[in-house]
């Protein structure tokens, strides 16, 4: 499934517990948070990119519309990048113990998700 930043927008809202009704304070701090995120996240893309035999990005996609379409894996998008820029609005929003909390998940998603790389090892004994 693809997803586009008001897709990412609408889940990230919904962790946060918030309404959408609510939500139009963060919509200007959205995109900006996005794109660091998805800096932040590109070796964990990478792999999951190695691991499925696709092209690997040189650099992270900087997303400007609402409407555009986020190139990274699904698991990223519904599992990893929700928490991270949940994180940031939260602390924008002097809520600690929330950022906290979505840290913690962003940081153990990025470890859950994050596939593994094997190589070749040569026994030296």
């Amino acid at each position: 499934m693809k997803f586009t930043a008001q897709m990412l927008f609408d889940i990230t809202i919904g962790l946060m517990n918030d309404q959408k009704s609510n939500s139009s304070g963060y919509s200007e701090y959205f995109l900006p948070i996005l794109n660091t995120v998805l800096s932040e996240c590109l070796p964990h893309e990478n792999a999951l990119r190695y691991r499925d035999g696709m092209e690997e990005l040189s650099q992270a996609p900087y997303i400007e519309s609402m409407s555009k379409e986020i190139p990274y894996h699904e698991e990223m998008v519904r599992n990893i990048l929700p928490y991270g820029i949940g994180m940031f609005l939260f602390l924008g929003d002097d809520e600690n113990v929330k950022a906290t909390f979505f840290s913690s998940k962003y940081e153990e998603n990025k470890t859950r998700y994050t596939a593994a790389i094997y190589v070749e090892t040569e026994d030296a004994y």
